[in-house]
């Protein structure tokens, strides 16, 4: 194969297609299940009180990844894929079925599992393309990639967005439990077309551990992603409870609510789907992944530092959208680049650790000290969380600064990273 080519073999394009397809069947129902959770959490226990949910989300994103890791090594990449889809389907469908029946604590578990599910799913599609897209494809498709999979959240947006008051806010639970059964069988066919990926002799059936977790202390790559994520995940919880605390006051009504976060992330992902086609591959061909992973944190600077200077649900929302284009855009398409040369297991188990398991933690852990620091010193968060998007992206910058562009000693480091055993497609 050559690897200075972005082009794709019939077999590879047709199966990246399978893939975006099932990720759009999949993101759709996040959608749904993401508004239609926060929504039914603010009705019933208070946006105050998301923080709480928040952080408990790690103890189930932990069980989640570690079942993900014994799956894999007993089942390989392709049967645990389709057992993780219908699972989630099941749970959905039942705790729709406890909501109806009356049982509130259910909104509970269903805004828990919606942070949870969608991570350990969205990261196996990364690792599958990790595995067969080499560095020039990458750059190139890896932006199309995510736009594609953003037409089913912005077609989810206004569905919900125009049929919440009619259809109800409950029914959006079921309606993402059903669609996760075609997108699983959609994203089977990309394995059966492209081939399951298959790990060297030394990591095969979990012979290093189903987690692998030694490769985050080895590895510096791992280590510095790692980092980022942590600090990006504590962006996003102060931008989100900024959003959802000036919500709660401005728009009183459950649909209201519903209607009103389905508009946001409309725009959410209109925005991100034209960066995913058109900046990402054009930064990342031209620029690289360095200059892009430093360029996301200075963005989220400056829009936390225009929301401390005004208040309000439009500069909330304005923050909360500016990091989340970002975040589905060019950091998605340049983060992933640093995957491409490293082993088997650093792309399917240490993955999930990082970008599902330690998203997810420092995101719950975010939410406690931030309810910790509320409580405890009655800090107001009109200020807290603006100061708390600001200084995590300073340290977020840093840490990219360290990753792209690291001294003799750490491209050292870098270099035995690549040299990490790296199976055949």
């Amino acid at each position: 194969m050559n690897t200075d080519s972005a082009k794709l073999p019939p077999d590879l394009f047709r199966a990246m297609a399978y893939a975006s397809f099932s990720a759009v069947l999949l993101l759709t129902g996040y959608d749904f299940a993401r508004v239609s959770a926060a929504s039914l959490f603010i009705t019933h226990y208070g946006s105050k009180n998301m923080i709480y949910a928040m952080a408990a989300a790690p103890l189930c994103i932990a069980a989640l990844v570690y079942a993900y890791g014994r799956a894999l090594s007993a089942l390989g990449s392709r049967r645990a894929m389709l057992g993780s889809y219908l699972v989630s389907a099941a749970v959905f469908i039942s705790l729709y079925g406890a909501i109806k029946s009356g049982f509130t604590a259910a909104c509970i578990l269903l805004y828990i599992f919606a942070e949870a599910y969608i991570v350990v799913l969205v990261e196996q599609f990364w690792s599958f393309f990790n595995s067969k897209l080499t560095p020039a494809q990458a750059r190139t498709w890896n932006g199309p990639i995510t736009g594609v999979a953003a037409l089913g959240p912005i077609a989810g947006d206004l569905f919900t967005k125009h049929y919440a008051d009619r259809v109800g806010t409950e029914q959006f639970a079921l309606l993402t439990g059903l669609i996760l059964i075609p997108a699983g069988l959609l994203f089977l066919r990309s394995f059966a077309l492209a081939g399951e990926p298959q790990p060297p002799r030394e990591e095969a059936g979990g012979a290093m551990g189903h987690l692998h977790l030694d490769l985050l202390g080895r590895i510096r790559t791992l280590k510095l992603v790692a980092i980022i994520i942590c600090l990006s995940q504590m962006v996003a919880v102060a931008a989100n409870l900024h959003v959802y605390d000036e919500l709660a006051v401005t728009i009183p009504t459950l649909d209201g609510r519903t209607a009103y976060m389905a508009g946001l992330w409309f725009w959410v992902q209109l925005s991100g789907t034209a960066f995913q086609f058109g900046l990402a591959p054009l930064a990342l061909r031209t620029l690289g992944p360095g200059p892009v992973m430093l360029a996301v944190p200075l963005l989220n600077i400056a829009s936390a530092a225009w929301l401390i200077l005004s208040p309000g649900l439009p500069s909330a929302a304005f923050a909360l959208i500016t990091f989340k284009v970002l975040d589905y855009s060019v950091f998605r398409a340049a983060k992933e680049t640093f995957y491409l040369p490293l082993s088997y297991d650093a792309r399917f188990r240490a993955k999930q650790v990082i970008d599902s398991f330690l998203n997810r933690f420092s995101k719950g852990a975010t939410a406690g000290a931030i309810a910790l620091v509320r409580d405890a010193a009655g800090l107001a968060s009109p200020i807290l969380l603006p100061l708390a998007c600001l200084g995590a992206s300073a340290v977020w910058l840093g840490a990219a600064k360290s990753l792209c562009y690291p001294g003799k000693s750490a491209q050292a480091l870098a270099q035995q990273d690549e040299e990490q055993p790296t199976p055949a497609n």
